[in-house]
């Protein structure tokens, strides 16, 4: 294992320890939650879903490091789209609640694509967490579709947020964007 590998190996499983550390004791927090006021629950509830998206992030890292060194391969699986949205949409109700967003799923029951998983599921969270974060308009909604075009599936998220200029949309699959 060279220096750079081994630096990401040990600097994820030390992040992923503290974080889920950190996530014990606000889920604690949460559930006990006594003299809390709702706007101090909803809090602790918002940062229990950034921190679990942080050891999203770190698991993402130990993900990289092993692809890239050609050690394991990430396996592609059959995914029900509509629960694993739903999984994912229920996770963001915090948020979307907090900034007065409803989200629409508009995903057949039976749709079913082969992706790896992990990989999908960062990739979805980041979109809707992004078009939930940069939606400008109060009680407005951010709707996720699915349908067959072609040989590929597609997965569509629209929101009423600010949007991106063809710069920044050029860099959005590039490593570290």
């Amino acid at each position: 294992m060279d220096l750079k590998e081994e630096f990401i190996k040990t600097s994820a499983h030390q992040l992923r320890t503290l974080l889920s550390s950190i996530k014990w004791v606000l889920a604690s927090l949460k559930e006990t939650g006594t003299g809390l006021t709702l706007e101090q629950k909803n809090a602790v509830g918002l940062a229990v879903e950034n921190v679990n998206r942080m050891i999203a992030i770190t698991s993402g890292m130990l993900d990289v490091a092993e692809v890239e060194k050609h050690s394991t391969l990430l396996k592609p699986e059959p995914v029900a789209i509509r629960a694993f949205v739903e999984e994912i949409v229920a996770e963001s109700q915090l948020l979307a609640a907090e900034k007065k967003i409803s989200i629409q799923t508009d995903i057949p029951k039976d749709f079913t694509i082969t992706a790896v998983r992990r990989s999908l599921k960062q990739a979805l969270a980041n979109v809707i967490d992004n078009a939930l974060r940069y939606s400008q308009k109060p009680e407005s909604a951010v709707t996720i579709s699915a349908a067959v075009d072609g040989k590929n599936a597609v997965i569509h998220i629209s929101d009423q947020g600010i949007g991106m200029n063809e710069e920044e949309s050029a860099g959005v699959f590039t490593k570290f964007f």
